[in-house]
Parts: structure tokens; C-alpha cells; sequence
């Protein structure tokens, strides 16, 4: 609730003097905010969320478009910090800092951008901590789920982390960065043996088998007036694992043939024997059409995982 919070607020400027408007972060944030209708928090801890999304499409895949995030910035990274470092950034750039350096969350040339590991940025980072201590300061975002006591346990927490690591990465996942060399830009990662989940979950909640096209064979040149033959290899590639044999009968395999007003074809290839499947584009299909090259997109799948996609060229004589 606190990072949703966090994109309206530094996203939208509310008046010309708005402090809490930054202006890059806004252009990342801008298009992907109206999306979303609104979140409803549910009793027993999940989420439902409301956003306009393309369709058709996989209703996983679209469902997943709309999740509920607790990364407040950064888009297109895997990196997220803790509500209380998120808001100390925060306060940095709106409010000033305690050695006078003015922070942005941009790149901006004439300010400094805040940095969760720059020795000068973490001094920073931990005076705003060690304020809002002193203020049993919480976040008007998310008053309504946070005591002023679970506040400051919080930034407490913060605060130790960061005296005993030297910096104000405080993620989550099953690694820490237990050392920082900022001049010689160098990290250590120690694991976090109080990870909730064992080395084998995530592998084997995602374990699945792929299609991978190996090898598409199209004839060199088609006559009209004969059967286009295209030979399609396959394999079956298990995840995580990383290991392939020949896929089976159980791989769908397609080639759709893209014509030339932009409409297609598709045709279903047939299994031949282990990793070996053929399409056939039959000469009634070919006889109509106008000589030249036309695209083939060749896919491949077990059921909705994502397909294996390779491309291909067809010349017609």
C-alpha cells in the first residue's frame, strides 16, 4: 500500500510548488498509473485489483499485469527497499537533507541522485531515520495498518542494519549485501538463513517443460503447382534443470504463413517420430497466390506456457 501510495503521490504535481512531484519519475510512472482502477484489500490477506489491460489474452498473463507491488521505483528492475527507506528518499528529496546536499531521484546533472549505498547519501538516510524516531513519525499512506510503536521498531531495525552493513540496501530475497566497498565498487553477498522458503521451492513451484524449435526446413524454392513439405525439429527443455530431449506427439506445432494483405494461414504440423514434425502447405493453397517470398512464423507449445516462435521464408515460383 505504501510503494501504490508512493507512485501517485511523486508522480502527479499537484500545485507549481509541489514538493513532492519529481518530474523523471513521473515520465516512467505516468502512462502505467491509469491503468489501474483501485485495489481492494481483502480479510484474509489477498488482493483483488481492477486495471484495463489488452485483450484478447492468456488470463494469467493478464492477471499478472495487475499484481499489487511493494516496489515504489525504479521500473524495469528488480530492486525494492522497505516502506521506512523508501520514505527517508522520500523526505530527502522533498525536504532537504542534514549535510545540505539536494537530492533528486533523477539523474539530473546539477543534483545528486539518492543512492542506498553512497557512504554520504547513507549519513543522510540514517539522520532521517533517526528523526523520524524522534517523531513517532508514520506515513500518512499507511496510518490506517501501522502503529507509531511498529514505526519506530522499524526504522530501529533500519538503523542497526545499517550501522553494522554500511548501507541502506535493506531488500528482501535469500541474499544480503553483507559488505560494500563503495570506492573500489565492490559487494559481498551473504545468504539469509531465515529465508522463509528452502533452496528447492522456487524451482520446483516453477518446474515446467518447454518447446524449443531447433530446426526449421523450408525448400530452397515451391512451385505452385506441388505441396510446400516444411520440416520442423523440436525439443522438449525441462526448467530449471536445463536439460532437452526430442519432443514427443504431445508438442503442438504450427506454421502460420503471413499473406500478402496481411492475413493468415495457419497449419498444423504433423509428428513425424522423436523431435521431428512436418507441416504441409498443400498445393490448392499455393495456387492462387503470386510469386515471391512470404513470411512463415513457426511455433511451438505444450499447453500455455510460452510458445518457442522461430521465423522462416517461403519463396513461390
Amino acid at each position: 500500500m505504501y510503494a501504490t501510495a508512493f507512485a501517485y503521490e511523486w508522480a502527479n504535481k499537484d500545485s507549481d510548488d509541489d514538493k513532492y512531484y519529481d518530474e523523471a519519475y513521473a515520465s516512467q510512472y505516468q502512462s502505467s498509473l491509469p491503468i489501474s482502477k483501485g485495489v481492494v484489500l481483502n480479510k484474509n490477506g489477498t488482493f483483488t485489483t481492477y486495471f484495463d489491460f489488452n485483450w484478447p489474452m492468456d488470463k494469467d498473463r493478464v492477471a499478472s499485469s495487475g499484481t499489487v507491488s511493494p516496489k515504489a521505483g525504479n521500473p524495469g528492475r528488480q530492486t525494492v527497499v522497505s516502506f521506512e527507506i523508501y520514505e527517508a528518499l522520500a523526505k530527502l528529496v522533498a525536504e532537504g537533507s542534514k549535510s545540505g546536499t539536494q537530492y533528486s531521484f533523477s539523474g539530473d546533472p546539477s543534483m545528486t541522485e539518492v543512492d542506498v549505498i553512497n557512504p554520504k547519501c547513507v549519513a543522510d538516510i540514517k539522520a532521517k531515520l533517526q528523526d523520524f524516531v524522534a517523531a513517532k513519525y508514520v506515513p500518512d499512506a499507511i496510518k490506517q495498518w501501522i502503529t507509531p510503536e511498529q514505526a519506530v521498531a522499524r526504522y530501529n531495525a533500519a538503523l542497526a542494519f545499517i550501522d553494522k552493513y554500511g548501507h541502506a540496501y535493506i531488500s528482501n530475497g535469500p541474499f544480503f549485501i553483507s559488505k560494500v566497498d563503495y570506492n573500489a565498487n565492490y559487494i559481498e553477498l551473504s545468504a539469509f538463513r531465515d529465508y522463509p522458503y528452502k533452496a528447492d521451492y522456487f524451482p520446483k513451484l516453477f518446474a515446467t517443460t518447454l518447446t524449443r524449435i531447433d530446426d526449421v526446413k523450408v525448400p530452397a524454392t515451391v512451385q505452385k503447382t506441388s505441396d510446400a513439405k516444411i520440416d520442423i525439429a523440436v525439443s522438449a527443455l525441462t526448467y530449471p534443470e536445463d536439460t532437452a530431449k526430442a519432443a514427443d506427439n504431445k508438442a503442438k506445432v504450427t506454421v502460420t504463413m503471413i499473406l500478402a494483405d496481411n492475413t493468415e494461414k495457419v497449419y498444423t504440423a504433423k509428428f513425424v517420430s522423436a523431435g521431428n514434425f512436418q507441416a504441409v502447405i498443400p498445393a490448392k493453397d499455393l495456387s492462387g497466390l503470386k510469386s515471391g517470398a512470404y513470411t512463415l512464423v513457426v511455433q511451438s507449445v505444450f499447453g500455455t506456457e510460452a510458445p518457442s516462435v522461430q521465423p522462416a521464408a517461403l519463396v513461390l515460383f
